[in-house]
């Protein structure tokens, strides 16, 4: 019998943030941030702010890194990433940050 460990936002937050910096060129740079809002609850998942541009959005190279570190397949938005606080969606990100959608 498999026992699935239920895993909360406060978890994937922490656990997301430790996958990203493990595997990132610039591994003090990522931010991992929880928004709550009108849609509920989620994360975001950008850069510090300080290396955020004026107007709170990654630099295209942080952008280009972030989409290659969650296999986005391209650039993350300018904005940076945000994942719904849904239990499958938080698994989903957490294994993209490890690595898992591009075998590495």
């Amino acid at each position: 019998m498999t026992t699935t460990v239920a895993f909360d936002i406060a978890a994937a937050r922490h656990s997301i943030l430790r996958a990203l910096k493990r595997r990132s060129r610039t591994p003090n740079r990522w931010s991992v941030r929880l928004q709550r809002g009108g849609d509920g609850p989620m994360l975001l998942i950008t850069a510090v702010p300080r290396y955020l541009d004026a107007d709170g959005r990654l630099h295209p190279e942080d952008a280009a890194e972030l989409g290659r570190l969650l296999g986005l397949g391209g650039p993350a938005p300018a904005e940076g990433v945000r994942v719904p606080a849904t239990e499958a969606a938080l698994r989903a990100c957490y294994a993209r940050a490890l690595g898992a959608a591009q075998g590495a």
